[in-house]
């Protein structure tokens, strides 16, 4: 049997290595994209500087921007001025096209080519 070597990973999935390259299956599979943190946050701790976690759901739940599955697009930074954007997506199982240093001429097509659904609030400037 023979493996498929690129850039040093081997493709052979765990069914046995070349000698000097890592193994996908091992090296990338093991690590889950679940974190399990070891003292997990309440309601009441701060998810921002400014709102709690219950807060924070809340007012995404409130906000109504996105309907069930759809595709926001968004101008903002989810870190900075744009969470309750971010969690509402999750609380309504859509997906969120965040689009960095718009041009408002450009953005019309980049609603298109991603095929989103709504906008989220007025572009700043």
């Amino acid at each position: 049997q023979r493996c498929v070597s690129r850039m040093g990973v081997d493709l052979c999935l765990g069914l046995g290595t070349v000698h000097g390259v890592r193994d996908f299956g091992r090296e990338i599979w093991s690590q889950p994209d679940a974190f399990a943190p070891w003292d997990p946050p309440t309601a009441e701790d701060l998810a921002t500087a400014t709102y709690t976690h219950a807060a924070l759901v809340r007012r995404a739940a409130e906000r109504g921007v996105l309907a069930a599955g759809g595709r926001l697009l968004t101008t903002h930074n989810p870190v900075t001025d744009g969470m309750e954007s971010l969690v509402e997506v999750i609380l309504r199982e859509g997906s969120l096209v965040l689009v960095a240093h718009p041009d408002p001429d450009l953005l019309p097509a980049t609603f298109a080519a991603e095929r989103a659904t709504t906008w989220d609030q007025p572009i700043r400037s």
